[in-house]
């Protein structure tokens, strides 16, 4: 916060991860200066104009709802989501938004950018039709998407980019990780199981505990392990999805010893150094496509939606059992 002040931050997915991250630092520790921040980057962006018109402009109003008083942005994601928003031909959302240039396409990214802020106002303001609407979108993306092995490609069949079979990213996987995990707690508390929503979850966790790497972290590629690098994001959202699941009876106990060793591998690629702390090992933005197109992506340090991530893993998975 001190190196990125909330009049700097962007409007978009990358920073609004890290902003949603900080909506569940500021639940748990009731910091007065994580309210102030949220609070003065929702206020640059309602004075400077902003605009919602692809999932990843959605994540920033997981703030707005979290501080309630901005009914008027709440209502412009509502408004995107009923009525803007392109469907694809299986009725998902289009990741690409209100864009007509290129046909409706459903990536694995919208089941976090746009379902954070619906969720979050299911959880907080009371709204069943949010957490329905979602849960009929989860199972759609799950459906069209899901592999046999339990992992999911990155986008559907009417994105315009060649993918090649069998190539699964790991943060985007992660994406829907720990959103699944925070919808199927949702569902638990209100008394209501989504069957159908609950084993494609839990297929895609086995296959992921399956390809844990020794470190505790994930590879980038998920189908390539050995290749290209280990990511820190992707690996901490899959330890909040373990940790929210696991909290919430959605998982046992078998998740326990890979999520410890998930953490550790995660503080591993913290560093403290003389001008603060900083995540390192957190791979770019990301483009659906080939192999190829994921090897170009380098990896960096201190991007805020990594940051965010390892928040969100350290906050969930603090004082779990061994």
């Amino acid at each position: 916060m001190r190196r990125h002040p909330a009049h700097g931050l962007k409007w978009g997915w990358e920073d609004g991860v890290f902003l949603s991250a900080i909506t569940e630092l500021h639940r748990v520790t009731g910091d007065p200066a994580i309210a102030d921040y949220l609070r003065a980057y929702l206020e640059h962006h309602r004075a400077q104009g902003f605009a919602i018109e692809v999932s990843d402009d959605c994540p920033p109003i997981t703030a707005a709802v979290y501080l309630g008083g901005y009914d008027t942005m709440v209502g412009d994601l509502n408004r995107y989501i009923d009525s803007e928003a392109l469907r694809t031909p299986d009725g998902l959302l289009n990741h690409n938004g209100v864009l007509t240039l290129i046909p409706p396409s459903a990536w694995l990214d919208s089941l976090f950018m746009v379902g954070w802020p619906l969720l979050r106002q299911a959880e907080w303001g009371g709204r069943s039709d949010a957490l329905a609407f979602y849960g009929e979108q989860f199972r759609g993306f799950m459906a069209v998407l899901q592999h046999e092995s339990g992992l999911l490609k990155h986008a559907d069949e009417h994105w315009v980019n060649a993918q090649d079979d069998g190539v699964f990213w790991a943060r985007g996987n992660a994406w829907v990780t720990a959103a699944g995990s925070d919808y199927l707690r949702l569902l638990r508390n209100r008394d209501q199981v989504d069957e159908v929503a609950t084993a494609a979850f839990k297929k895609q966790i086995l296959a992921l505990l399956e390809r844990q790497d020794d470190s505790g972290l994930w590879w980038n590629l998920l189908s390539h392990p050995g290749e290209l690098y280990r990511e820190t994001s992707a690996s901490a959202l899959i330890a909040f999805g373990l940790a929210r699941a696991w909290r919430y009876g959605v998982l046992g106990d078998e998740v326990l010893e890979p999520l410890q060793r998930a953490l550790r591998g995660i503080q591993n690629k913290i560093e403290r150094r003389d001008d603060g702390v900083f995540v390192t090992g957190i791979s770019g933005p990301t483009m659906a496509g080939t192999k190829a197109t994921y090897a170009q992506v380098p990896l960096r340090e201190d991007i805020s939606f990594g940051v965010g991530a390892v928040i969100l893993a350290l906050i969930e998975g603090a004082g779990m059992t061994e």
